[in-house]
Protein backbone atom coordinates (compact mmCIF):
# COMPACT_ATOMS: atom_id res chain seq x y z
CA UNK A 1 0.00 0.00 0.00
CA UNK A 2 1.69 3.21 -1.16
CA UNK A 3 1.30 6.45 0.42
CA UNK A 4 -1.16 7.83 -2.02
CA UNK A 5 -3.70 5.05 -0.82
CA UNK A 6 -5.73 6.61 2.12
CA UNK A 7 -6.14 3.38 4.38
CA UNK A 8 -8.77 5.67 7.20
CA UNK A 9 -11.09 8.35 6.76
CA UNK A 10 -10.18 11.01 8.45
CA UNK A 11 -12.07 13.90 10.01
CA UNK A 12 -10.43 17.68 10.76
CA UNK A 13 -11.52 19.80 13.40
CA UNK A 14 -10.25 23.31 14.41
CA UNK A 15 -10.47 24.86 17.02
CA UNK A 16 -11.06 28.98 16.88
CA UNK A 17 -10.49 31.24 19.84
CA UNK A 18 -10.78 35.19 19.47
CA UNK A 19 -7.09 36.19 20.17
CA UNK A 20 -8.08 38.68 22.70
CA UNK A 21 -8.86 35.59 24.95
CA UNK A 22 -6.13 33.55 24.00
CA UNK A 23 -3.52 36.29 25.02
CA UNK A 24 -5.56 37.00 28.53
CA UNK A 25 -5.01 33.01 28.84
CA UNK A 26 -1.43 33.59 28.20
CA UNK A 27 -1.12 36.13 30.54
CA UNK A 28 -3.09 34.48 33.56
CA UNK A 29 -0.56 31.81 32.62
CA UNK A 30 2.93 33.18 32.93
CA UNK A 31 1.49 35.27 36.09
CA UNK A 32 1.17 31.68 37.50
CA UNK A 33 4.14 30.89 36.43
CA UNK A 34 6.16 33.68 37.95
CA UNK A 35 4.07 33.22 41.25
CA UNK A 36 5.25 29.59 41.42
CA UNK A 37 9.16 30.56 40.89
CA UNK A 38 9.75 30.75 36.81
CA UNK A 39 12.01 33.25 37.31
CA UNK A 40 14.14 31.79 40.22
CA UNK A 41 14.14 28.33 38.07
CA UNK A 42 15.79 29.98 35.22
CA UNK A 43 18.19 31.86 37.77
CA UNK A 44 19.04 28.92 39.02
CA UNK A 45 19.83 27.06 35.52
CA UNK A 46 22.07 30.39 34.52
CA UNK A 47 24.19 30.00 37.56
CA UNK A 48 24.61 26.64 37.05
CA UNK A 49 26.42 27.36 33.58
CA UNK A 50 23.39 26.45 31.67
CA UNK A 51 23.90 29.33 28.72
CA UNK A 52 21.12 30.66 26.30
CA UNK A 53 22.53 28.83 23.86
CA UNK A 54 21.71 25.79 24.90
CA UNK A 55 18.24 24.11 23.05
CA UNK A 56 16.67 24.19 26.35
CA UNK A 57 17.28 27.72 27.44
CA UNK A 58 15.86 28.57 24.41
CA UNK A 59 12.16 27.50 24.77
CA UNK A 60 9.67 29.59 24.99
CA UNK A 61 9.95 31.77 28.43
CA UNK A 62 13.30 30.65 29.04
CA UNK A 63 14.79 32.50 26.72
CA UNK A 64 12.91 35.57 27.57
CA UNK A 65 13.67 35.72 31.41
CA UNK A 66 17.38 34.57 30.38
CA UNK A 67 17.29 37.58 28.21
CA UNK A 68 16.41 39.96 31.43
CA UNK A 69 18.50 37.75 33.47
CA UNK A 70 20.93 39.44 31.43
CA UNK A 71 20.05 42.81 31.22
CA UNK A 72 19.20 42.84 27.72
CA UNK A 73 15.14 43.31 28.33
CA UNK A 74 13.14 44.51 31.43
CA UNK A 75 11.09 42.11 33.59
CA UNK A 76 8.07 43.01 31.48
CA UNK A 77 9.62 42.16 27.96
CA UNK A 78 10.80 39.29 29.43
CA UNK A 79 7.53 37.85 30.68
CA UNK A 80 5.81 39.58 27.48
CA UNK A 81 5.99 36.39 24.95
CA UNK A 82 3.52 37.60 22.52
CA UNK A 83 2.48 41.14 21.24
CA UNK A 84 0.20 43.23 23.40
Amino acid sequence: MGFQTKRFRTRQIFLNRPREELYQRINERVEAMMEQGFLEEVRSFAERGYGPELKSMQSLGYRHLAAHLANKVSLDEGRSNHPA
